[in-house]
C-alpha cells in the first residue's frame, strides 16, 4: 500500500486560509483510502478548546494524524529521517523548502504551488534545482494562469507532470439547530437586504469597494465575517464618518462560516486585480496572488446556493461565468450598486444562477473530488 506523508508549512489550527486548505485536503485524502501522516509546523498556531477536526468542521478525524514540527531545521531533518525509516513512498507538500529537502532524501515528491516563486529568491533557487530532479513526479497548481506562469519561469520543467486542480469546498449540509441562532442574529438587523462577505482583511480584497457600497446603500446591511472593525479600517483609510450599516462579526471558527454564509441574502467576492496575501497576523502584506488565485471563498459561496456577485477577473473566469454568478467590473462601484439594487427588486435570476453554481460545485469542486483527481493522477502507479 502507498505510504504518503503530507508536510504542511503552517500550523493547524490557524486563522489563515492556508490552514483551511490543508485541513480540508487532509480530511479528503481519508475518503480516498490513502494511508498518510500529516506534519505541520507551529507557525501561526492558535490555541483552541476543541479538536482540530471540529474547529475546521471536517467530515473525517485528522487529529490522530497530526505530527508537529518544532521551529528549527534540526527537527525538520529528523522528521524526514523518520519518514525514510518508516518506508514513506511520497512526500506531498506546499512548502518549497520541504519539497527541496524531500528530494535530497530521495523521496518521490509532489509539490503544490499557489503563487509564482520568482519573487522569493530562496524558493526560486530551490525550484530551479527541483525541476531537474526525476523524483519530482508531480506539480499541482490551482489555476491555468499559474500553470502557464510556472511553465514559463522553469523551462526545464517536464510539462507532463504539472496539473491544475482548483481549490474547493465541502458540499454544504447544515444542521438546523446551528443555523437558527446565526440566521436570527442576521435577521435581527433592520435592513432591506443583508449582504455578506467572509474573509480576512487585506489589500486587494475589495474592502474599499464594500465601504463605498455601504455609503451608497444605507438601507442595506453589509456584514463582514472574519475581521473586526479595527482590522477593516487598517486597510480602508477614511476621513468621513463610519457607515452604521457596516456590521463586523469578527473572526469565526472555520466550521461556523457556512452558517453565516447561508444566513445572508446576497454575497460579495469583490477581489481587485492585485491581491496581497498577508504574511503575518499583523497584516503585513506579501505576495500578489491576484493573477493566479483560486479563492476558497468563491467555492464556499458556490456550495451555499446563496446568490453572489464577484469581480470579473480573468483568473476567476476559470470557474465563474455569468451563468453561475454575476460578474462585475471590480473598479466600478456604480455597477455593484446597480446589481445589488436589481437583486433587491427581483432576485429570481440571481437565485437561478446560484442553484447552478451549487450543482457545479457538487459535481466538480468538492475537496473529495480534488483529492480523487490527485490520487488518480499521481498516486495510482504506487498503489
Amino acid at each position: 500500500m502507498l505510504k504518503l506523508d503530507y508536510f504542511a508549512s503552517r500550523a493547524l489550527p490557524s486563522r489563515r486560509a492556508n490552514g483551511v486548505h490543508v485541513a480540508k485536503m487532509a480530511s479528503a485524502f481519508i475518503t480516498q483510502d490513502i494511508q498518510y501522516r500529516l506534519f505541520c509546523t507551529q507557525v501561526d498556531k492558535i490555541e483552541i478548546d476543541d479538536t482540530v477536526t471540529n474547529y475546521y468542521g471536517l467530515k473525517n478525524n485528522i487529529d490522530n494524524l497530526i505530527n508537529y514540527i518544532k521551529p528549527n531545521n534540526f527537527d525538520v531533518l529528523l522528521k524526514f529521517l523518520n519518514s525514510k525509516l518508516s518506508g514513506t513512498d511520497i512526500i506531498f507538500t506546499r512548502s518549497p523548502k520541504f519539497a527541496y529537502i524531500a528530494l535530497k532524501f530521495n523521496f518521490k515528491v509532489i509539490y503544490e504551488i499557489h503563487a509564482p516563486l520568482v519573487n522569493d529568491p530562496k524558493a526560486h533557487k530551490w525550484m530551479q534545482a527541483m525541476v531537474k530532479d526525476k523524483n519530482l513526479i508531480g506539480v499541482v497548481v490551482i489555476t491555468d494562469k499559474l500553470k502557464d506562469k510556472i511553465i514559463s519561469d522553469y523551462s526545464l520543467l517536464d510539462t507532463s507532470i504539472i496539473h491544475t486542480f482548483a481549490d474547493g469546498s465541502d458540499a454544504i449540509k447544515l444542521e438546523p439547530k446551528q443555523l437558527m441562532p446565526v440566521d436570527k442574529l442576521i435577521r435581527d438587523y433592520d435592513f432591506s437586504c443583508n449582504v455578506g462577505y467572509t474573509g480576512t482583511a487585506g489589500a486587494g480584497r475589495g474592502l474599499d469597494l464594500i465601504y463605498n457600497l455601504a455609503v451608497s446603500l444605507p438601507d442595506v446591511g453589509f456584514h463582514l465575517v472574519g475581521m473586526t472593525e479595527l482590522d477593516f479600517y487598517k486597510v480602508v483609510d477614511i476621513n468621513d464618518a463610519k457607515p452604521k450599516n457596516l456590521i463586523f462579526h469578527g473572526f469565526q471558527d472555520s466550521s461556523k462560516i457556512p452558517y453565516f454564509i447561508a444566513s445572508f441574502d446576497l454575497l460579495l467576492a469583490p477581489y481587485q486585480s492585485k491581491v496581497l496575501i498577508t504574511q503575518d497576523l499583523n497584516g503585513k502584506s506579501g505576495t500578489d496572488t491576484g493573477q493566479w488565485m483560486s479563492p476558497i471563498k468563491v467555492f464556499e459561496y458556490m456550495a451555499s446556493g446563496v446568490p453572489f456577485i464577484a469581480s470579473d477577473l480573468p483568473v476567476l473566469r476559470e470557474v465563474l461565468n455569468n451563468s453561475n454568478c454575476t460578474l462585475v467590473d471590480p473598479e466600478c462601484v456604480d455597477s455593484w450598486v446597480k446589481e445589488i439594487n436589481a437583486f433587491i427588486t427581483s432576485s429570481d435570476s440571481y437565485i437561478a444562477k446560484s442553484k447552478l453554481a451549487k450543482i457545479e460545485l457538487e459535481e466538480a469542486y468538492t475537496w473529495e473530488a480534488r483529492a480523487k483527481k490527485i490520487k488518480n493522477t499521481f498516486f495510482l502507479p504506487y498503489i
